[in-house]
Parts: structure tokens; sequence; C-alpha cells
């Protein structure tokens, strides 16, 4: 019998949550006001609503089949979202209703960003006269007036650290700065000619961007007179980026990328997100409440910060044992509790995130009939009144 101790960190293990959305559309923006309430927008005029931080989705009625790229809320009740075709849609109630905002443009907006109450900026490009477009509200919406981004590249993302002061970014590592509100913009140099998709500033002159095909992410500590490009770790693209603090935040992107940094971006880590699915925005309202959406309608959240970085997989005592490993019919699992008996729920989740099986525990150890799950790696979570132990097998 081939015995394999098998010990597994919380870097590793999905502290990252899949939550059924009711949609398989793909989702290109999250944004959470509050901690448990949180808008996620995608294609065909889908729009999420959540009260409890992600664990239930309702869809909202937009009264539209057009696409959505970004949703910004100023508080819990009133947000936007705007998308193709100039479409700028506001709800004053918390999504019960949405009305459209009167435009006379017809262009792809795909970010917006209200730093007060009343101002707001959306970025975007009309395709048909290869034009870039930045537009600017100061009365919540009800008029967008044009301003002159100074760049013919696509923006794709826009952040305002006060009314006045913003940056937006796009094609071609371009950066945009304005210091008045839009009345002008400066060009800052990135260092890239890669795409840009998000931006964000966790202080008023320290900000990140994310973008790239190869995990790309510049830094700024002086208000982007100059940005330095970090060490990402990985050569998936990235499109969204979000920061708790000045430093720590997440990136996530490509095939279920998720990194977090406690340092500033001096090192960033992986998570285990449980997807390979694309992940395109990514949005912490404060240090533990996170979500994630993407493609064909994926939602993770996290109520831990995705959980502790920097662990070592070898030195985790709080593990389980588990034989035989792999497995074909069942499999054995020890406590590593020097007590006679363990009082608890194990749940074994599958690569996607999904809980595959549930079994309660009563006693020094459990066997499981694992011989329904589809070959393949799982992953195996304990939890009692003495807190959470983690395991993973093979089933082949």
């Amino acid at each position: 019998m081939l015995f394999l101790f098998v010990f597994i960190g919380f870097n590793s293990f999905s502290q990252w949550i899949n939550q059924p959305s009711g949609t398989t559309e793909d989702l290109y923006s999250v944004h959470f006001p509050t901690a448990t309430t949180g808008y996620a927008v995608g294609n065909n005029g889908a729009i999420l609503k959540t009260t409890n931080g992600g664990t239930l989705w309702i869809s909202q009625n937009s009264g539209t089949n057009a696409p959505f790229s970004s949703v910004f809320f100023t508080n819990e009740s009133t947000g936007y979202v705007v998308g193709v075709a100039g479409f700028i849609m506001k709800t004053s109630n918390g999504g019960a209703t949405w009305s459209f905002q009167s435009t006379s443009f017809s262009d792809f907006l795909y970010s917006v960003h209200f730093p007060t109450n009343n101002t707001g900026y959306t970025v975007g490009f009309d395709y048909t006269a290869s034009v870039t477009k930045i537009y600017k509200t100061t009365n919540g919406g009800t008029t967008w007036s044009p301003l002159i981004p100074g760049t013919a590249n696509e923006l794709y993302a826009v952040y305002f650290t006060n009314a006045t002061t913003g940056y937006a970014v796009g094609a071609y590592g371009t950066i945009r700065k304005t210091t008045n509100g839009g009345a002008t913009w400066i060009g800052q140099v990135s260092g890239t000619t890669e795409y840009l998709f998000s931006v964000y500033f966790p202080t008023a002159t320290t900000g990140y961007i994310v973008g790239g095909y190869n995990g790309l992410i510049l830094k700024t500590t002086n208000g982007g007179a100059t940005w330095n490009t970090q060490a990402s770790g990985t050569g998936q693209s990235l499109s969204s980026v979000c920061f708790t603090d000045e430093n720590t935040g997440y990136a996530v992107g490509y095939s279920g990328t998720i990194l977090k940094t406690t340092d500033g971006g001096t090192t960033w880590n992986s998570q285990f997100s449980g997807t390979t699915k694309s992940l395109y925005s990514v949005c912490f309202p404060d240090a533990n409440n996170g979500c994630a959406v993407g493609i064909t309608g994926t939602i993770l959240t996290t109520t831990n910060g995705g959980g502790p970085v920097g662990i070592n997989e070898n030195q985790l005592p709080t593990a389980l044992k588990i034989y035989p490993n792999p497995a074909h019919e069942n499999i054995t699992i020890e406590f590593p509790e020097p007590v006679s008996k363990i009082i608890g729920s194990i749940s074994i989740y599958g690569m996607a995130g999904q809980k595959m099986i549930q079994h309660q525990v009563n006693g020094s150890r459990a066997a499981i009939n694992v011989s329904s799950l589809p070959d393949g790696l799982y992953f195996i979570r304990l939890s009692n009144s003495e807190g959470t132990r983690f395991g993973k097998f093979v089933k082949n």
C-alpha cells in the first residue's frame, strides 16, 4: 500500500470559493460598495447583485441585451454601468430599476469611475471614427461632456484619486494623467508597448497598472512621474488590479490567475483560485472580503483575503494523512490531533472549486468512497471546533 503524506497550505487550497452566479454570460466587471453588497455586469445586459457578500446572486433587469463592460457604485444604492453604443445606465435604488442616461455618442465604453457622488468619468473608443473618447459628468450622470484625451490609442481603464486628479490607461502602453478634472491630459512614460487593462491608486501618489500578455505589473510612488516594472511570477495576461491598502493588493487574469502582494508589489504570490477560467475583474471592499468574476458566469469570493501567502506546503503541521494516494475506490483520512475522536465535517472539492462530497466525521479517522468521482486532483477540507485542516489526493 502506498502512503502519501500530503501537506497543503492555505495559499494552495481554495480559499477562493466558486459561487453559483445563475448565468453563463461572461462577466467583465465587479464592484462592492460595502462588504456585503456588490454588483457584477457582463454580456447580454447581465447585471447581478448580492447582499450577502457574494454567496447568493440575483439577476437584475437591465432592459437591454447590450454587453456591459464596467460597473461602479458611489454608495450602496447609486451606481452606473457602461458598455457598447455609448450605453450608460444608472440606478438610484440598488438596482431595482435601471434607466438609460441620455448621451449623443455611440462609443464603446470600457470603464467608469466616480471619485465623488456627482463627478464621474468614463473612457472608451469610437471604432467607426477611430477616435479615443473620455467623458465627464458633474451632475450624477444627467449630462456627460467630452474631454480631449490627447492620444489616438484605445483607453481601457480610468481611475481618479480625487475629483480632479486621475489616470487613464490603454493600448500600446498608453498612460494619461490629468490634474485639472480632465481639461488636459498629459502622457506618462510606461516603458512598455503592452496593452494596459487596469489601474488602481491606493494613495494619492502610489499606483499600480496591470496588463500585457506576460503578467505585466507597473508601479509608481510619485504620481506617475516614473513607472517601474514588478516581477509578477506569471506569464498570464492580467486583467484587473485592486488594493486594500498601500501594500496589500490583488491582480487577476487569464486561466484563473490570482496574485497577491503584502509588500507593495516587491513580491507577488500566486493564490489557488480553484478554476482555470479567465478572470476579468477583482474588487476588495475591505481587507478580508473580495470577489473576482470572469468568463461563463464565473464568480469567486473570499472572506480571508484569499488565505495567507508564503506558507511552505511541507511545513504545515495541521495537515491530513490520506491513503491510498492515488486512490481508485476508497480513501482513508487520518487526523493529526492526539485525541480519540473528532466531530466535524469533511468536504471534497474539484479543481474548479465545486463541492463534490460532504461527509460527517465522528471518530479518529474517516473512510470515504470516491469511486463516483471522475479521475483528477481533489482537495479535502476538514472543519471542526478546533479549526480547519487540509489535504489533497489523486483519483485514478
